[in-house]
């Protein structure tokens, strides 16, 4: 899990769908990640929610520095996840 004090920030976004159809789901990606949350954004007319977070898998960003987008991937085996992967936006 990332520490407070690090400056590994990253913005994710997920789908609306997939927080009503599988919340559970969200959770648990975002646990295997080691993906912690500080703010949550609802876009309603896109149907988003877009995490700012701490990740570790994340590179650290500068005081000034604009906070990179990634996509998160999940892998699957037996119906369950198996690992999270993170790709660079842009």
């Amino acid at each position: 899990m990332a520490n407070l004090t690090d400056r590994n920030l990253g913005i994710v976004t997920v789908s609306k769908h997939s927080i009503e159809d599988s919340p559970e789901m969200v959770l648990k990606a975002f646990q295997i990640a080691g993906f912690l949350p500080l703010r949550v954004e609802h876009c309603l007319i896109q149907n988003l929610f877009i995490y700012t977070g701490l990740c570790k898998a994340f590179p650290e960003v500068s005081d000034g520095e604009k906070i990179p987008r990634y996509t998160m991937t999940a892998y699957y085996q037996d119906g369950d996840i198996e690992n999270i992967e993170f790709t660079a936006e842009g």
